[in-house]
């Protein structure tokens, strides 16, 4: 890529770096609720417990908190 197409891009590229580490860091996120709700199911927790403690850890609503259930 030439230096004047770099200097165009660079805000688009920029961004879709941006875009892709949040979307990591929220896949990242999603799978250690999801594992820790199985580790909570398997020691034999109730589902009610399990949300509440989700919800309040990582301040979802219940609508968001029961796709992990």
């Amino acid at each position: 890529m030439g230096p004047v197409l770099q200097e165009i891009m660079e805000p688009e590229l920029r961004e879709a770096e941006r875009k892709g580490r949040e979307e990591g860091i929220q896949e990242g996120i999603q799978k250690g609720i999801h594992g820790t709700v199985e580790i909570l199911q398997e020691l034999g927790i109730s589902g009610t417990e399990i949300r509440n403690a989700i919800m309040k850890r990582y301040k979802l609503t219940e609508q968001e908190t029961a796709k992990f259930l």
